[in-house]
C-alpha cells in the first residue's frame, strides 16, 4: 500500500520533472541507527522506516514531511529534527519520523 502511494506521488512529481525515488545511502541509514542506539535506546530500530529510506530518502509532499537520512540536515533530517524536538521535556520520550 505504501509503495502504491509512493508511486502515485512519483507520477505527480514527474509532471514537474522531479523524482522522489532516490534512496538513502547505507552509510546514512547506519548513522541514524547508531544515533538512536547511542542517544535514545540501545537496539531500538523501526525496520519499516529503513525499508522506506531504501526506496525514498525522505519525502515532502502536500504539507507532509517524512524525515530523511541526511545526518547534517537540521530541518528535515531525522537526527536534526529529533534533536530539536527532544529539547522539550515532554518530547524527550518520543522519536519523530514526520511532521505536517
Amino acid at each position: 500500500m505504501v509503495l502504491d502511494l509512493l508511486e502515485d506521488i512519483e507520477r505527480i512529481k514527474n509532471r514537474d520533472g522531479k523524482s522522489i525515488m532516490i534512496p538513502a545511502s547505507y552509510e546514512n541509514i547506519k548513522v541514524i541507527k547508531e544515533w538512536i542506539s547511542k542517544d535514545i535506546k540501545s537496539n531500538l530500530w523501526i525496520s519499516e522506516y529503513e525499508d522506506f529510506l531504501k526506496k525514498v530518502n525522505g519525502l515532502e509532499f502536500n504539507g507532509l514531511v517524512i524525515y530523511n537520512a541526511q545526518p547534517n540536515d537540521d530541518n528535515n533530517g531525522f537526527i536534526g529534527a529529533n534533536e530539536i524536538w527532544r529539547d522539550n521535556d515532554w518530547d524527550s520520550n518520543y522519536l519523530f519520523f514526520w511532521r505536517f
